[in-house]
C-alpha cells in the first residue's frame, strides 16, 4: 500500500511512521513537509498504476497549513480528483473542524475520518484498520512485538529496552539487552545478513518512543562527552548519513573518498592547536553543523566525479571548505538559513542577523591565519552563500564572478539544506530537482546542475 504522509513536525511524523510500518504488513510510505510537495508529487505520478503495494492512503495534519501555499480544501478536492479510491485521515492537533472549507471531505470517500491528536497507539491502530478496512468481523490481535527498521538502530548506541531479533513466525531471539551499549559493528554484521528489522515487545514500546524524540543523529549534545564517546557518536551519524546518501543515489566510491579525505584534513588540523579547538567546539556542538558538512563533502564529491572534474587537490579543498565553512556560526538555527530574504531571520535580533550575514567573510579572515589551507578554500568560504540570481550574501555577486568550484559547493550545500527540510526522503528529491531546474541555468552552476541531474537518473535506472 502507498501511504502518503504529510506532517509539518518531523519527529512525530516518524513516531507514526514505525506505527504504520507495524500496523500493515506491506506499505511504503512517503513522507512530506507541506501539502504542495505532496500535491506535486501526486501529479508526476497520476498517470502510473499505483504502486505494487495497492492503493493509496492520504494522511495530513492539520498544522501543514502553516507552511503550504494550497488551502487544505483545495488540497484534499484536487487529490481526490487525482486519487478517486484513496481514503483521507486528516490528524488534527488544533481543534480544527470540517467546515465550510472541508464541506466535501467526508463525501470524497465513505471511511475519511478526522482524528484527534495525541492519541494513543492502540487507537491508533484501531482508527487505521477501521479507516482502511471498514468490512472486518473483527480486528486483528495485535502482535507480541512491534518492528522497527534496522536503520533507526543507528540514531543511538544503547536501548532503553531489550531488542529481539525474529527468526521465524513465532520465535524471536534477543540480540540487544536494555541499558547496554552496542557498537556500530554488530549493526553492520546484521546488515550483511540482509537484516531489515529488529523488534521490541508491545510493552516497551513507549520507551522506544521515548528514545525516538531524544536521538535524533542530526542534533546531539556531546558537550559532557569524552574524546572516545564523541569519536563513537561522530561514527554513529556518518553511517546513518552514509546510508541515507546510498539511498539518495549518491556512489559508495564518493562516501569512501570523502571519508578519507576528512581523515587526512583532520590529521593536518590537530597540528595546529588553535585551528583544532575551533574544530573540536564544532564537532562537540549541540547541533547539525558537522553532519551537514559531512554531507557537502559526499554530494560536491560525486559531482566533481560527474564532471570529470575530480582530483585528489580538488577533493582536498572541497573537504577543507565543507568542514570550515560554517566554523564561525554559533546558532544552529541561524546555519540553516541560506538566503537574506528568509522570513525565519525576523525571529532573531538585529545584532544577530547582521553577524549571520558577514560569517562567509569572518570565516575566510580565520582560515586566512592558517598559510598551510589550500588558498581556494577561503574563496569557497567567502561565495558559498552566493546566488544564480545576484542576491546573494555578503557580496551579491552576479552569477558570472563566482568560481567554479564554489558552484559545485553551493548546489551541494543548497541540495543538503532542501534535504534537510525534507527529513532526506528520497521521494523529495525529484520536487528539490524541479526548483533547481528554474534557478541553476546559467553559468557556472549549470553544468553542476546536468551532473546533478544525471547523477539522480542513473540511480532511478538501477
Amino acid at each position: 500500500m502507498d501511504i502518503i504522509y504529510i506532517d509539518h513536525n518531523d519527529k512525530q511524523r516518524q513516531l507514526h511512521r514505525i506505527y504504520l510500518e507495524n500496523i500493515l504488513d506491506e506499505c511504503q510510505v512517503h513522507e512530506f513537509f507541506n501539502l504542495d510537495e505532496a500535491l506535486a508529487y501526486l501529479n508526476q505520478n497520476k498517470g502510473k498504476v499505483e504502486s505494487k503495494f495497492g492503493f493509496t492512503f492520504i494522511l495530513v495534519n492539520s498544522n501543514t497549513r502553516e507552511n503550504s501555499k494550497i488551502e487544505l480544501g483545495d488540497f484534499f478536492e484536487k487529490a481526490h480528483t487525482i486519487r478517486p479510491t484513496a481514503p483521507f485521515c486528516l490528524l488534527d492537533e488544533e481543534g480544527f473542524s470540517v467546515n465550510n472549507s472541508l464541506k466535501n471531505f467526508n463525501h470524497y470517500h465513505p471511511s475519511n475520518r478526522v482524528v484527534t491528536l495525541p492519541i494513543a497507539p492502540a487507537d491508533f491502530r484501531m482508527t487505521i484498520l477501521r479507516i482502511l478496512y471498514p468490512d472486518r468481523m473483527s480486528l486483528e490481535a495485535t502482535p507480541a512485538y512491534q518492528k522497527i527498521r534496522l536503520f533507526n538502530f543507528f540514531r543511538f548506541n544503547k536501548p532503553h529496552c531489550n531488542v529481539y531479533l525474529k527468526l521465524s513466525r513465532l520465535k524471536y531471539v534477543k540480540v540487544f539487552n536494555e541499558g547496554v551499549k552496542y557498537s556500530r559493528s554488530d549493526l553492520e554484521k546484521l546488515k550483511l545478513k540482509d537484516v531489515e528489522f529488529l523488534y521490541i515487545r508491545n510493552a516497551d514500546f513507549q520507551k522506544f518512543q521515548v528514545s525516538i524524540f531524544r536521538n535524533n543523529f542530526l542534533e546531539f549534545d556531546s558537550q559532557k562527552a569524552t574524546a572516545d564517546e564523541l569519536k563513537e557518536k561522530l561514527d554513529f551519524g556518518h553511517a546513518m548519513l552514509s546510508e541515507i546518501v546510498r539511498r539518495l543515489g549518491f556512489s559508495e566510491e564518493a562516501i569512501e573518498l570523502t571519508q578519507k579525505s576528512l581523515a587526512a584534513i583532520q590529521g593536518l588540523i590537530d597540528k595546529e592547536e588553535s585551528l583544532d579547538a575551533l574544530i573540536q567546539e564544532f564537532r562537540g556542538g549541540e547541533d547539525y553543523l558537522y553532519d551537514h558538512s559531512y554531507l557537502c563533502c559526499i554530494i560536491a564529491s560525486d559531482l566533481l566525479k560527474q564532471m570529470n572534474w575530480w582530483s585528489p587537490e580538488r577533493l582536498e579543498i572541497i573537504s577543507f571548505a565543507s568542514l570550515l565553512h560554517d566554523v564561525t556560526v554559533s546558532n544552529p538555527k541561524l546555519a540553516k538559513v541560506s538566503s537574506k530574504d528568509d522570513p525565519t531571520l525576523s525571529q532573531f535580533d538585529e545584532n544577530e542577523v547582521k553577524e549571520y550575514l558577514l560569517h562567509p567573510l569572518e570565516g575566510f579572515e580565520l582560515i586566512s591565519k592558517y598559510p598551510f589551507l589550500p588558498e581556494k578554500v577561503g574563496t569557497i568560504i567567502c561565495q558559498h552563500h552566493e546566488n544564480p540570481e545576484g542576491t546573494g550574501f555578503p557580496s551579491s555577486l552576479r552569477p558570472q564572478n563566482i568560481d567554479r568550484l564554489s558552484a559545485v559547493f553551493i548546489i551541494a550545500h543548497e541540495l543538503v539544506n532542501a534535504l534537510e527540510k525534507e527529513n532526506y526522503e528520497g521521494n523529495s528529491l525529484e520536487v528539490i530537482l524541479l526548483d533547481f531546474s528554474s534557478r541553476y541555468n546559467v553559468s557556472p552552476f549549470k553544468e553542476v546542475f546536468e551532473a546533478l541531474h544525471f547523477l539522480n537518473e542513473k540511480s532511478v535506472a538501477s
